[in-house]
């Protein structure tokens, strides 16, 4: 199972904020890199890091996040003011399929809720 990942932002400040608001996040530097900003709750932590990293290439990455409901999640992106999403289910594994909702954040990166289904 994967543990946690690093994502490359523009703006490490911006991000940081937006990151701890969306998802409830804690965050705080590295301590053998200042570059690098650790985010992290009890249910998962990764890190992101800031890049000079041509557009395309930060809006290819993609982060899913696991959460109790769709409608829930619905009402964390309304009380960020977040409007501008899509939502839908995706069927086509044999396993751990899933209700998703998504939106991009200020990088232009892919996030995303999803809640499992049987």
């Amino acid at each position: 199972m994967i543990d946690h990942i690093c994502l490359l932002v523009k703006n490490l400040d911006k991000s940081k904020t937006y990151y701890e608001t969306v998802f409830s996040l804690s965050g705080k530097r590295h301590p053998a890199d200042a570059s690098v900003y650790m985010l992290e709750n009890r249910d998962i932590h990764f890190f992101i890091m800031e890049t000079d990293a041509p557009d395309q290439f930060i809006r290819e990455q993609h982060l899913s996040i696991e959460i109790e409901s769709i409608e829930k999640a619905e009402k964390i992106l309304a009380e960020c003011g977040i409007t501008d999403y899509e939502k839908g289910i995706f069927n086509a594994f044999d396993y751990r399929n899933y209700k998703w909702i998504e939106w991009r954040d200020s990088n232009g990166i892919r996030l995303e809720f999803v809640e499992y289904i049987t």
